[in-house]
């Protein structure tokens, strides 16, 4: 899966208004390499829409093609960027 700017995505780790789960948009990709593959790390910079507040832009996130595949990579400590924020693309299969 390619990620790509303009994509919509959601952004976890940033608190506001009792939420910590927003929507973003991607600004910036770097790298091509594909997000389903979680040995590669894609980073992203995304512009977040956080509620009840103005857009707020975040650098280097690292993007995953699932909440699924962030949580697991994350829990599993998989993941040398794990950082307080993290990016996914909205997984309808986990609802």
């Amino acid at each position: 899966m390619k990620t790509n700017i303009g994509d919509d995505i959601l952004v976890e780790g940033v608190n506001s208004n009792g939420s910590n789960i927003h929507a973003a948009k991607i600004t910036r990709v770097w790298s091509d390499a594909d997000i389903t593959d979680l040995e590669k790390i894609v980073l992203v910079n995304a512009i977040v829409f956080q509620d009840m507040g103005s857009p707020l832009p975040h650098g280097s996130v690292r993007i995953f093609a699932s909440r699924t595949d962030a949580l697991s990579t994350r829990e599993a400590g998989a993941d040398p960027m794990a950082g307080p924020t993290f990016a996914y693309y909205h997984d309808t299969a986990a609802e």
